[in-house]
């Protein structure tokens, strides 16, 4: 790559994981939330290459997401409740402090936010989906899957759709204005459990990885799958999609 790419390269050796990451949709900031039981939390501002602030929860966390900026973010505790945590400070000398503990949101697993709605989704061990209203405090949806636990969850960036990985092999799509209980979209991807999901700014290619051992390239405009590709000796525990001008790298 050339060197001006090069120096926006850098690497993180960190202890407490298995790790969650989340970026701030200016690109700017980087939350990292380690899943160990002390829960180490941090916020680095990766361009300056410094952290801005970094504690410990001593709970266990399973996933954590900025809100509308860096200033606010949502903590999941699969055992305990939804934490909520302000910024006090900026800059290097920031600190975060929680602000919220939301009782009636235990055991949240997943957590993602869509910032033009001002909702906080979130998936839980009880196989619920809820979404939170942050202007409000309010709890918007809460619908009962009837899938079992939730093995992953993310966005998808086109439509605000959330996307569910299930322990069955099956991925579900959510909506908080549809009313019917059932999802809808379900689609079969994997004979076992799908471990992780992605989809592309443009919400037409997600891909998948599961239990099985494979990954696989779907067409959301017709839910059919473009490819499938073996991964034998590791499975796909974590994916993503970079959107270029060309076209998608995967």
């Amino acid at each position: 790559v050339d060197s001006q790419t090069t120096r926006k390269m850098f690497e993180l050796n960190l202890s407490s994981g298995p790790y969650s990451i989340d970026y701030t949709r200016n690109g700017r900031h980087l939350l990292l939330a380690g899943s160990s039981k002390a829960g180490h939390m941090a916020v680095l501002d990766w361009q300056r290459a410094s952290i801005v602030a970094e504690w410990r929860t001593h709970e266990r966390v399973s996933d954590a997401c900025f809100l509308q900026d860096e200033r606010m973010i949502a903590v999941a505790n699969p055992d305990s409740w939804l934490k909520i945590y302000e910024a006090a400070g900026r800059g290097e000398k920031a600190s975060y402090r929680e602000l919220h503990s939301l009782r009636s949101h235990g055991l949240a697993r997943f957590v993602q936010y869509l910032p033009y709605h001002w909702l906080l989704c979130m998936s839980s061990d009880r196989a619920h989906i809820q979404y939170l209203d942050v202007s409000t405090g309010q709890q918007v949806v809460d619908r009962a899957t009837g899938m079992g636990q939730p093995t992953c969850m993310v966005q998808n960036p086109a439509n605000a759709l959330m996307i569910l990985g299930h322990t069955r092999g099956v991925v579900t799509m959510w909506s908080p204005s549809c009313n019917d209980r059932s999802p809808l979209v379900k689609m079969l991807c994997h004979r076992g459990p799908v471990l992780s999901a992605a989809v592309n700014l443009a919400g037409n290619i997600m891909i998948t990885g599961g239990v099985d051992g494979l990954v696989k390239v779907w067409d959301l405009r017709t839910f059919q799958a473009l490819g499938s590709y073996s991964t034998p000796r590791k499975t796909a525990v974590s994916l993503s999609l970079i959107h270029i001008s060309q076209g998608i790298v995967r």
